[in-house]
């Protein structure tokens, strides 16, 4: 059963990785837009359709807002490694106060490797300097007058991916 002492959101971005594995970066945003920087305990589990724990976590992270978004929830993001398949997520935040948040839901990672065609998620922001990479956002708030976009392009083929056009 899902908590709500402390606004809770959750998404996930899918990137292939080496081999048939796949990347996923799981992005939370904790609090209400403009709490203030904080500690909080953070806590993930992902556990297979066969009910094996695959991949955990749990800390205390000092969470701020995204650089030159302060009136933005706070941010939290981290990565692990998976086999596609079917899993359930389950992830939680304490504030300093005891209050308590939390997020339960159901992921499919796709198989990237040795497709015909496949694509990682779309990851949506601000333009970010030369040098830095884009962070995934469950809710990207552009700022700027330019929008940047990242999303990467899988095949087996060089064919398909020679006659692909993104628009």
């Amino acid at each position: 059963m899902a908590q709500s002492g402390v606004p809770l959101r959750v998404s996930t971005f899918a990137q292939r990785d080496k081999g048939d594995k796949v990347r996923l970066t799981l992005s939370a945003q904790v609090g209400q837009p403009g709490t203030p920087p904080g500690e909080f305990t953070v806590a993930y589990a992902i556990v297979s359709n066969e009910n094996r724990l695959v991949a955990s976590d749990g800390n205390r992270y000092k969470l701020a807002a995204n650089a030159g978004s302060p009136n933005e929830p706070l941010h939290f993001s981290t990565a692990t490694v998976l086999d596609p398949g079917l899993y359930s997520l389950r992830f939680a935040v304490v504030d300093a106060e005891g209050r308590r948040g939390s997020v339960s839901r159901d992921l499919t990672v796709f198989k990237m490797e040795a497709e015909e065609f496949a694509t990682s998620d779309l990851i949506i922001g601000n333009l970010q300097p030369a040098g830095q990479g884009m962070r995934p956002n469950v809710e990207p708030h552009v700022t700027a007058d330019r929008l940047a976009a990242y999303l990467e392009l899988y095949s087996k083929t060089p064919e398909t991916l020679a006659a692909t056009t993104v628009a």
